[in-house]
Formats: structure tokens, sequence, C-alpha cells
């Protein structure tokens, strides 16, 4: 739970910077990300709270890749 928090942290920033930089195809991957991991950080149990954390883990794969996309064509 601690992580996710950190993780929500860090996201909420990334937001806001994406928002700048134009790059609208990583905003989806932003929110769903931000939405598991609010799921994580108070799950009702361990295992779902283990399964929001993968599911946040993968959206956050799918926006690494969408800034590479991102960055390479500017």
């Amino acid at each position: 739970m601690y992580y996710a928090d950190r993780a929500i942290e860090a996201l909420e920033k990334t937001k806001g910077l994406a928002e700048n930089c134009g790059c609208d195809n990583s905003m989806d991957f932003i929110l769903n990300g931000l939405a598991d991991l609010k799921k994580s950080a108070d799950p009702e149990d361990w295992d779902k709270g283990r399964y929001f954390a993968q599911k946040a883990y993968e959206e956050l794969q799918s926006l690494i890749n969408a800034f590479d996309v991102c960055t390479s064509s500017a």
C-alpha cells in the first residue's frame, strides 16, 4: 500500500507533465493506471490489491511505450 501511494503521487505529477507536452495518447494509460493504483492502495483483501497493482504495472508499461513513441516522433 505504501508503494501504491507513492506511485499515485508520481503518476499525478506525470499527468500534469503529459498534459503540457501534448502526448495525448498517453492520457488513457495514466488515467487507467491511477484508477488501478487507487484500488490497489486500499484493497478489500491482499489478492485484490495484488491484482490491481499488476494491472497498474501493465498500464505503466504501456505508458512508457507511448512516451517513447511520442518523443521519437518529435
